[in-house]
């Protein structure tokens, strides 16, 4: 083998791993819908006393995840209104709504959770924009024990009709 084989070679095997580098998936395009779970589970926001500072905070959090993982921070985007003027708090890449409420410490409070995700699942699946219909109803703050099981309750009459999961698709965070 002559220098200038050897040299070819090493490019070669330099290009081969720089082209396997750039491919490797990051966590968001493996699994988009745990990367969202798994990210909000971990997370908690110390000094937050509303739910628009929680939405602000959660939507910040997740651009910035984003520029982690080289992905368009645009793709997050609060306070998004769709069709029937109704605002969604966050959307993620068109795939993700997060309805947050804060505090579940009332009956009112679980009223208006409900409400809001029944709701929204009716609306986001005539809704042509949004490639999957995931909606994640995110507690922020207090929660109480009483009001989430009654939650959970009310919202598992919903799973048999469309397959939304209060198991999965409520999160809570601090």
């Amino acid at each position: 083998m002559t220098e200038q084989d050897i040299f070819i070679l090493i490019v070669v095997i330099l290009l081969i791993l720089l082209i396997l580098f750039y491919k490797k998936e990051n966590e968001y395009d493996k699994d988009p819908r745990e990367f969202i779970i798994n990210k909000i589970k971990n997370k908690t926001f110390r000094n937050t006393k509303s739910e628009k500072e929680y939405n602000q905070k959660l939507k910040n959090f997740f651009q910035e995840e984003f520029k982690k993982i080289k992905k368009d921070t645009q793709l997050v985007k609060s306070e998004y209104t769709i069709d029937g003027g109704y605002k969604l708090d966050l959307i993620i890449d068109y795939k993700f709504v997060l309805e947050l409420k804060y505090k579940l410490t009332t009956r009112k409070q679980v009223d208006s959770s409900y409400t809001s995700i029944t709701k929204y699942i009716d609306e986001i699946q005539e809704h042509k924009k949004f490639k999957t219909k995931d909606i994640f109803l995110v507690i922020c703050g207090d929660v109480k024990k009483e009001m989430k099981t009654d939650l959970i309750k009310r919202l598992n009459k919903i799973k048999k009709v469309n397959g939304w999961d209060p198991k999965t698709q409520i999160l809570y965070i601090k």
